[in-house]
């Protein structure tokens, strides 16, 4: 049965079992998984999608749904770098609005969809769903080098057949962000600069300087790995080969630059800012005469939010970026200001001051979410609205509370149980249901709080939710 077949008789019984029920069905929040047997080699689910349809026939042919909140554009790219990675050449046709690709690899043809959510449930929960059917196949491989027409002369060595296992290295690179902490230009140690990297899992990159972007032309880059070098694209176009080894919590990189050796050993520790003075988190002003009228945010990548209320009772609210000047001076900036602070902080207390003026803040540990909180819109990093599901979610006192879902009417479905915590990076760390984990860098201004994903690569998405209670 081809799977736009299927997944139609799915939307029915799905439409029938809403009916009976009267909620959202759990296959499209929770997912039903894929079989152990499934060959993931062949050709992988795409990361964080929710697959609510699968089949399979005795390990020869697979066929499966999935939703995911990422726009069509970055799971068609996720899916463009596997065959580039792989050397598959598949056939393709595409539009605006739908992705089809279709090849044969390591002994199975498979069909991949990438399109628009179809059905109330879909257009609800997801952003762009992916169909893929994989089955025994006795056609030859098409890849960017094809097999040699001639008999080989003699057997290759296991040494030049065997496949370097790239998993624990790329799994060790995303994991986190990585902070410099010392450098060595031709055997003699240097002050190591402020840098920190950052690898996705669609192997783009992040790089910030001093802990703030310096030039977004030059902070994004590609990535891929071999088994002994890091190849690193830069959006300028230039390219660059590191020598690396990476192990659980220290990533060490060498290069050549100006006729000079140097390396590079990078950590996942935060920088020595965190060690003692914590200033990642939420602050609000907590005495004095601008109580209550200024709020910050600074968070590990090194951007963060500063909002105030004017003498008019206007209020401004900057996205910044920050890094730590001197042991008692930090600096953050948005596009068209630059401010310099005087600091103290002891993790729960922070003071800024310039020469005119000293604001005292409080760690702003959670309690400013108490409440019931219900999503508006979210914004790209141009400023446009993006479409995106809503929901809401209530924050009780103790730490407990719940979420749901909103369907076009405004009404609260799919209620799931809720702990939650400010972690120790400052972020807000939610536990749905007692296994779903979600943590955010969030602001709170007034009537309003922004949620921002961490684990977001080149885009950046401010969901905006408004209290409601």
């Amino acid at each position: 049965m081809r799977p736009w077949l299927k997944r139609a008789l799915g939307l029915i019984c799905a439409a029938l079992t809403v009916c009976i029920a009267g909620c959202t069905p759990s296959i499209y929040t929770k997912g039903v998984g894929v079989g152990r047997d499934y060959p993931d080699d062949v050709l992988p689910v795409y990361k964080d999608a929710v697959v609510f349809e699968y089949e399979s026939d005795d390990d020869e042919e697979f066929e499966l749904s999935a939703g995911t909140q990422a726009r069509f554009s970055k799971v068609v790219g996720f899916y463009e770098d596997f065959f580039e990675d792989e050397g598959i050449v598949p056939t393709v046709e595409e539009d605006d609005e739908e992705y089809c690709a279709e090849g044969v690899y390591k002994g199975y043809s498979f069909e991949l969809t990438v399109g628009e959510p179809r059905g109330q449930w879909e257009e609800k929960l997801y952003k762009t769903v992916i169909e893929i059917v994989i089955e025994i196949s006795g056609e030859p491989e098409v890849t960017a080098t094809p097999e040699p027409t001639t008999e080989p002369t003699a057997e290759p060595t296991p040494e030049t057949t065997q496949a370097v296992d790239l998993t624990g290295v790329i799994n060790l690179l995303i994991r986190s962000t990585w902070f410099l902490q010392s450098t060595t230009v031709d055997g003699q140690q240097t002050s190591a600069m402020p840098v920190s990297l950052e690898f996705y899992t669609d192997k783009t990159g992040y790089a910030t300087y001093n802990y703030q972007t310096t030039s977004p032309e030059n902070a994004h880059f590609s990535w891929d790995v071999t088994a002994s070098a890091i190849l690193i694209y830069w959006t300028g176009g230039v390219s660059q080969a590191v020598d690396y080894t990476v192990s659980e919590g220290t990533l060490e990189i060498s290069y050549s630059l100006d006729n000079s050796q140097y390396v590079e050993v990078y950590s996942w520790d935060a920088p020595a800012i965190a060690a003692g003075n914590n200033l990642y988190g939420a602050w609000m002003v907590g005495s004095g005469m601008f109580t209550g009228t200024m709020a910050c945010s600074f968070w590990p990548d090194g951007t963060g939010w500063f909002w105030w209320v004017n003498s008019d009772g206007s209020d401004t609210d900057l996205r910044i970026t920050w890094y730590e000047k001197s042991a008692q001076t930090i600096v953050f900036e948005d596009e068209e200001n630059i401010f310099e602070y005087q600091y103290a902080c002891d993790g729960q207390y922070m003071a800024l001051a310039d020469d005119t003026d000293q604001f005292d803040f409080v760690r702003a540990g959670g309690a400013e979410l108490n409440g019931e909180w219900q999503f508006s819109h979210s914004l790209d990093s141009q400023g446009n609205e993006v479409a995106a599901s809503k929901w809401g979610v209530r924050f009780n006192a103790d730490g407990t509370g719940y979420t749901y879902a909103l369907d076009d009417a405004g009404s609260a479905t799919n209620q799931l149980s809720l702990v939650w915590y400010i972690n120790n990076d400052g972020g807000l760390t939610l536990v749905e249901d007692g296994q779903y984990t979600t943590t955010f860098w969030h602001h709170v201004q007034g009537e309003w709080m922004m949620l921002r994903d961490p684990n977001e690569s080149t885009a950046y998405n401010a969901n905006w939710m408004k209290r409601v209670g």
